[in-house]
């Protein structure tokens, strides 16, 4: 069989003119879906500069509102290498967090934070500091005594009541 040089470059151009073809409508597809791929991700940023910006209202709307709670109390202690945690009773403090729900100083909290209690004061937050960063790190807080007010162990939630003003 003789080779036809005519034949090779014939096929040639018919399968560089395909080829040719084959790039320009890839790249006539990839630039028409590259247009709304940035579009799509410009709203999508959007969206999530807008979501970011409301968290941060919600924060600085909110944080004024959120306080500590200090708990010391009796109740039994962690189970040792001797026996039953049942039968050994100690002096326990616990932190934990809840926020006002009135002016007038009513408080939600865990119940968990509060069972046992016999000593209950409210860390409250420096009304001056309008960054909630701020305001978590600032040594100006006022630690006012506290009352269990009611508590609810099946939703695992307490009331607390605290005579400090007016609260945020």
């Amino acid at each position: 069989m003789r080779h036809c040089p005519n034949h090779l470059s014939s096929h040639g151009s018919r399968t560089s003119r395909r080829l040719r073809s084959l790039l320009a409508v890839g790249t006539v597809v990839f630039l028409g879906y590259r247009a709304p791929l940035a579009r799509a991700q410009e709203r999508s940023s959007d969206d999530l500069r807008r979501l970011n910006q409301s968290v941060d209202t919600l924060v600085k709307r909110v944080s004024p509102s959120v306080v500590q709670i200090l708990v010391s109390g009796y109740g039994p202690l962690e189970e040792t290498d001797h026996g039953n945690a049942n039968s050994i009773v100690g002096r326990q403090r616990a932190i934990g967090s809840g926020f006002v729900i009135d002016e007038t100083g009513y408080i939600v909290t865990n119940a968990h934070v509060v069972r046992g209690a016999e000593r209950l004061q409210v860390v409250l937050p420096n009304p001056d500091v309008e960054n909630s960063l701020e305001a978590a790190l600032s040594t100006r807080t006022r630690v006012v005594p506290a009352q269990i007010v009611g508590v609810s162990r099946e939703l695992d939630l307490a009331v607390v009541k605290v005579d400090a003003g007016k609260l945020p």
